[in-house]
């Protein structure tokens, strides 16, 4: 999880990132995942950060 989440929080300076955004339809032959399957992974991960912290925030205050 940690991997991705680099890739995520630094993907407006890598240029991978940029020439996907540019060229969506590259994606499954960079990837081997479709665009929209990769936006769809990103967004799962950010949400199981988020479902994370708040556990731990929970746990903290328990």
């Amino acid at each position: 999880m940690k991997y991705w989440r680099q890739i995520i929080s630094r993907k407006m300076d890598n240029y991978t990132w940029t020439y996907i955004e540019n060229n969506p339809q590259e994606t499954k032959r960079l990837l081997g995942i479709n665009y929209k399957q990769l936006e769809e992974l990103i967004n799962y991960i950010k949400l199981l950060e988020k479902q994370q912290k708040e556990e731990k925030e929970k746990r903290k205050r328990n």
